[in-house]
């Protein structure tokens, strides 16, 4: 008996035709993928200054890039945005900015490729040139073609420039998005924040990128984005995608074989897509744009990262982006189900692991920030204790990090709340000093003293310096009997006294041991100041004995101190966050040094008026630790006297004249009677 093999519907063959398509397809592009090389030789390249920038910093950096389907070929368009800020406050600066042609190592701008590069600040258009000029990064140098413009800056003038830009990056099925971020080194400090962000034409999933560099980026299904703080801009941004016309092409038929038969049939072709194209993020992402209130895509998208990361879909080439896009999925369905168990540990232990890695990676402000997440989360799965810990190491690091940017009042204030240790604690309440410069002027005429004293705090002008001062002025009034005043600016504080010549007391427990040179300069070892008339002439004599060992001996004591527990600091620490703190106490151990031998500059300037019309009154310059006699007589002629003596030397010629005058007259007649 024959029987007829009935035939397939077509219904049913469909899908599997297109799927045995697609699955050629991407054996093909899978091959390209294994043949492609990164082509950085066609990148955007950040601003820099030329030959570098002393006083002019890179406040943010903006990389707004949008790419673009243009027929077979892939177009970059987008805007560049450079803040910044010169930080001189006192002097305008004028200096050579421009896009070099050269971004470190293979890295370099074609300008053929550009049809479009439009610089501007404020709305105004900008004029490059192109130079030949050096440049140099890292350990190699280079004379490379600038596109440069000169720009001025007034004192503390912050400005922004902007590029209008649109990049041809050819037919390559494999197109290469590169961003130079080396050449941002040659401005002052490092770049105060830089984003970088590609935006794709359609919602589109991590499958289209082939390679991605550095990691750390985030990832929402339009929009892949790295964002850094206090950015030391080092290896490029690069992104390698499937060229946008070929990927449009897969998502299509991929979106052909979706409509099958009947939902069961659907759903069984989905499963086989996620498994084998891992195409269904872009259809929770699509779902989760079209209803925002829906709790099932984010939630699908979220387990399906979860996949992914447990290497379901074979080994994750970006675990940290991957990780970040489940957060965030999961951040979505905490939002949307505040109650889910699921989303709470799973978030908490992402933004764990995410925090450990920023903290490696030195983005400790990031770090912070996700483990606030992980706390917020109130998951058992990530122990209080652990989250602690964490915070602190991050923290030690954060202080760490402004060390070296040199933001002292911030890491002081990080020591003196305890941050680092009980160790640290202790170096500064003993070893800090609260000022760093003293410089007195004391002026005496007859039994008055006049005294200016400026007095420098360290690191800056605080509630606390100007406490300690007005405690310490209090006390000196009461010894003195007058009323001390106390001017400051944003630099220094100014000590006005006057009063009659009387010495403060050598063991005032008030009196701030940085201020040492003050009571010396007011307590002279000896003082006496003497008026005596004599016949013609009145002779004023000042002598007096100043020592100024103590302020030297107490800057000296408390340098040898801190070299000494330096030296018990020399060797490094094995585990990061101790060696974090060992770095940070020795750098503030440093710092409290360069205080106390800006002290011993300290200076007083002696001053003895006779008169208060003297013009050139004798003065004496002191140095800390100097001991000195200061003396000097002034003398002085009486008019008085003088006029008297002469008036009575003239009268007496006057009566001898006459006298003579008589006995001549006499002796004359004498003759003639003879």
């Amino acid at each position: 008996m024959i029987t007829l093999a009935r035939p397939l519907s077509f219904h049913f063959v469909r899908p599997f035709v297109l799927l045995t398509f697609v699955l050629s397809a991407l054996c093909l592009l899978r091959a390209e993928v294994a043949r492609a090389e990164l082509n950085t030789r066609n990148a955007l390249v950040t601003l820099a200054p030329v030959g570098g920038a002393k006083s002019v910093e890179m406040d943010a950096q903006i990389f707004d890039v949008d790419v673009i389907e243009s027929g077979d070929n892939t177009t970059l368009g987008g805007r560049l945005t450079f803040k910044i800020h010169n930080t001189d406050r006192f002097s305008k600066t004028s200096l050579l900015l421009g896009f070099p042609a050269w971004g470190g190592g293979a890295v370099e701008l074609n300008d053929k490729n550009f049809s479009q590069f439009a610089i501007s600040t404020d709305n105004s258009p900008i004029q490059p040139d192109w130079q030949t000029l050096p440049i140099k990064l890292g350990n190699e140098s280079r004379n490379v073609r600038w596109l440069t413009f000169p720009f001025s800056l007034d004192e503390d003038e912050r400005a922004t420039i902007q590029v209008n830009f649109t990049l041809n990056l050819g037919n390559d099925p494999l197109p290469t998005i590169a961003i130079a971020q080396a050449p941002a080194i040659l401005w002052k400090n490092y770049v105060g924040s830089a984003r970088f962000t590609v935006h794709f034409p359609w919602v589109t999933t991590p499958e289209q990128f082939r390679y991605s560099a550095p990691s750390g980026s985030t990832f929402d299904g339009k929009t892949l984005s790295w964002l850094f703080q206090e950015y030391n801009p080092d290896a490029p941004v690069v992104l390698q995608i499937v060229k946008p016309r070929i990927w449009r092409e897969i998502v299509g038929t991929r979106s052909i074989l979706a409509q099958g038969p009947n939902a069961k049939a659907a759903l069984s072709l989905g499963a086989q897509f996620a498994a084998l194209a891992r195409a269904s993020v872009a259809a929770y992402q699509s779902a989760s744009e079209t209803d925002p209130s829906a709790l099932q895509p984010p939630l699908e998208l979220a387990r399906l990262y979860e996949a992914k990361l447990r290497g379901d879909f074979g080994a994750p080439g970006d675990e940290n982006a991957l990780r970040s896009t489940a957060l965030l999925q999961w951040q979505r369905v905490l939002q949307l189900t505040p109650s889910s168990g699921e989303a709470r540990d799973a978030l908490a232990q992402h933004a764990f692991v995410l925090a450990q890695l920023a903290r490696h990676s030195g983005h400790y402000a990031t770090a912070l920030s996700l483990l606030d997440s992980a706390r917020a989360a109130g998951s058992g799965k990530v122990a209080a204790a652990l989250l602690d810990g964490e915070v602190r190491a991050n923290r030690i690091g954060l202080t760490a990090q402004q060390m070296d940017a040199g933001q002292w009042p911030e890491v002081l204030a990080a020591i003196d709340a305890g941050l680092l240790g009980s160790e640290a604690q202790n170096d500064q309440k003993n070893l800090q000093p609260r000022f760093s410069s003293v410089q007195a002027r004391v002026s005496i005429a007859d039994d008055l003293e006049q005294v200016v004293v400026r007095i420098v705090p360290y690191p800056r002008a605080s509630a606390q310096h100007e406490q300690v001062l007005r405690q310490w002025m209090t006390s000196l009034g009461r010894q003195l009997n007058a009323t001390p005043l106390l001017d400051n600016d944003a630099e220094s504080y100014t000590l006005l006294l006057t009063t009659v010549l009387k010495l403060p007391s050598p063991n005032d427990s008030s009196l701030p041991p940085e201020l040492t040179l003050i009571r010396e300069a007011l307590s002279p070892t000896d003082m006496r100041i003497t008026h005596v008339d004599n016949i013609f002439t009145s002779d004023d004599a000042f002598q007096a004995e100043y020592v100024l060992g103590d302020s030297q001996r107490v800057a000296q004591a408390r340098l040898e101190e801190i070299e000494r527990v330096l030296g018990t600091l020399r060797a490094p620490a094995g585990e990061e966050t101790q060696e974090q703190i060992r770095r940070v106490r020795s750098g503030a151990l440093d710092f409290y040094k360069t205080g106390w031998q800006s002290l011993l500059s300290s200076s007083a300037q002696i001053t003895w008026r006779d008169s208060e019309l003297d013009p050139n009154p004798p003065t004496w310059e002191l140095r800390a630790g100097e001991s000195r006699q200061l003396q000097t007589v002034r003398t002085t002629y009486q008019a008085g006297p003088i006029i008297a003596s002469a008036c009575g030397a003239l009268l007496m010629g006057f009566v001898l004249f006459g006298a003579f005058w008589a006995i001549a007259r006499r002796s004359r007649r004498r003759a003639m009677q003879m």
